[in-house]
């Protein structure tokens, strides 16, 4: 045995083996340890956050719920700083990925089986607010919305909407229903793991993506009921009839294609598209954000059939889609100024810029992309619609990803339905 003292990294993974195995008082002397090694020390707000996390799964693993939760708060708490000490972007990503979703997963598990409305509503606006963050950086929009220390409240919502936010955890998942007539959201466990998501959702994109759509038209429709069953069949019926439904999804249920689930399987299937509108946003507060925006100047602009440059990481299925000509985008957009009116602007082929968009997205009250669109499965919020690529700069090469959108775009529009091609995206 060497006497050189154990590096914090070593005595952390010493003292996660000590608590799987419930060995309760050595995790404590690890515990310790790790205490006195980071004391004094110049380290990084993440090791802080780690050894927070450390110490509030013992505490849990020990049936601590109190102490427990105080700690994962704490761990919470330091994260809120942690990208101004992180060595690189690249650095936190990786440390972020590793601990992310159990720094928030874990305590929401904790109020989720306790039944605390309130705790489980705060953590998952937590959650929400530090991955807009931890993607978005510090641009002018990054601090439109302030830390929550409270429930949210669904403020934005109509008397006939419905907001579903769904948090997605390895053994099950917390869909939160809010209402415009309720403080607290309902609360419902699904019995469906991350998992298991994961393989359904492919498996539904598989059948809908088949080549032969006729033959497999049976079990896609059979796939797409038992997932509007698995989401939403234990909800009353007074919440599935609001004709306007906005979704907050999380992890894989990003990729699953909202509007064609089978809500019944008669002798003709219904889908959720013809019983309710869909629209997805990305926290309660986001929502409210996006809907007290004034919208002032031109009433709708359009683009479409963009001249789309893949990007070099997209697999080889994703490049070869892109560059195919969307024929049909280019009917899809002109048939705006049958709907809004003559005046409405519209951009096809390479006029379809970045810059061109960006710069009218400023006063339009309504826009419509119809482009290529390639998915991040990782992290859907780094997925990207392919514009055309106008001057070629770092802020026209026609990629247009949320980070950046959500960061420094200016957008005041009331809708925006992006019209991706997914063909790509389910093989």
């Amino acid at each position: 045995m060497s006497d050189k003292p154990a590096r914090p990294d070593l005595t952390l993974l010493l003292l996660d083996a000590e608590r799987l195995q419930g060995n309760w008082s050595q995790a404590q002397a690890h515990l310790q340890t790790l205490r006195m090694q980071l004391e004094g020390t110049e380290v990084s707000r993440l090791d802080g956050v780690e050894l927070a996390l450390a110490e509030a799964r013992l505490q849990r693993d020990q049936g601590q719920t109190v102490e427990a939760l105080a700690a994962y708060r704490r761990a919470i708490e330091r994260l809120g700083t942690a990208r101004d000490k992180a060595a690189s972007r690249e650095d936190l990503r990786a440390r972020w990925a590793s601990r992310f979703q159990a720094l928030f997963k874990e305590p929401m598990a904790m109020a989720l089986g306790s039944q605390s409305t309130r705790d489980l509503a705060i953590l998952e606006a937590q959650y929400r607010w530090q991955a807009a963050r931890a993607l978005l950086g510090d641009g002018p929009n990054a601090m439109a919305l302030p830390w929550p220390t409270e429930v949210p409240r669904a403020t934005a919502l109509e008397s006939d909407q419905v907001l579903f936010s769904m948090v997605v955890m390895p053994d099950r998942t917390a869909l939160l229903v809010y209402l415009p007539d309720r403080v607290l959201p309902q609360v419902f466990t699904l019995p469906v793991g991350a998992a298991q998501w994961r393989e359904r959702v492919r498996r539904w994109r598989t059948l809908l993506a088949a080549p032969d759509a006729q033959a497999t038209a049976h079990a896609a429709q059979m796939q797409g009921h038992a997932l509007y069953r698995a989401l939403f069949g234990t909800l009353p019926a007074a919440v599935l009839s609001k004709p306007r439904w906005v979704i907050v999804p999380d992890a894989d249920l990003h990729d699953l294609p909202w509007a064609a689930l089978v809500v019944d399987v008669a002798a003709q299937p219904t889908y959720l598209v013809e019983r309710a509108s869909v629209a997805i946003a990305a926290s309660v507060d986001a929502f409210n954000l996006l809907s007290q925006r004034p919208s002032t100047g031109r009433r709708a602009v359009g683009a479409g059939d963009a001249v789309a440059q893949p990007r070099p990481s997209d697999d080889t299925v994703q490049r070869q889609s892109s560059e195919l000509a969307l024929a049909a985008a280019r009917d899809e957009v002109l048939a705006l100024r049958e709907v809004f009116g003559p005046d409405t602007e519209i951009a096809l082929g390479a006029q379809a810029s970045e810059a061109w968009l960006r710069e009218r997205a400023r006063t339009a009250q309504w826009l419509h992309i119809a482009v290529h669109g390639v998915l991040d499965r990782e992290n859907p919020l780094r997925s990207a619609l392919l514009l055309s690529p106008g001057s070629g700069e770092a802020d026209d090469d026609g990629q247009v990803t949320t980070s950046p959108c959500m960061a420094c775009w200016i957008v005041r529009t009331r809708c925006a339905p992006p019209c991706c091609c997914r063909r790509a995206v389910a093989r």
